[in-house]
């Protein structure tokens, strides 16, 4: 009797705010997302997944592997405003099978545009000793 076993994945995103069960980021911006895999072996692999824009399937966005303190962290860098899903995927491989995080719907919403400060013109320069 063969009997599979999943790796215990946690999954979290930084920075995060959240609104409506949504995280909120900007164009242009990063987004890290991390956690752990226990007791997965040092170099095991991890997807960071988007759903396809049909809603059907998602594809790989970044790949990162498990450290030696079973950690990892993959970011990606949201370009175009849009609402995006997003998941941890770990691979099923000999020894264990594949692990899915939560979903995480990202609103990613236009870049704020920088404020122009005005610099004051330059005075007469004193030549005072």
């Amino acid at each position: 009797l063969l009997e599979g076993f999943k790796y215990l994945l946690t999954a979290g995103v930084s920075p995060s705010t959240e609104q409506a069960g949504k995280l909120l980021t900007q164009a242009g911006k990063q987004l890290t997302f991390s956690g752990t895999l226990v007791p997965a072996p040092t170099g095991q692999v991890v997807y960071l997944e988007r759903e396809n824009a049909s809603g059907i399937g998602f594809h790989i966005v970044d790949v990162g592997t498990v450290d030696a303190a079973s950690s990892y962290s993959l970011v990606d860098t949201f370009s175009d405003v849009a609402t995006c899903v997003m998941r941890i995927r770990v691979p099923a491989n000999s020894e264990s099978q594949g692990s899915i995080s939560e979903l995480f719907t990202v609103l990613v919403t236009p870049a704020s545009t920088p404020l122009v400060s005005e610099v004051p013109a330059a005075g007469p320069i004193s030549a005072e000793g």
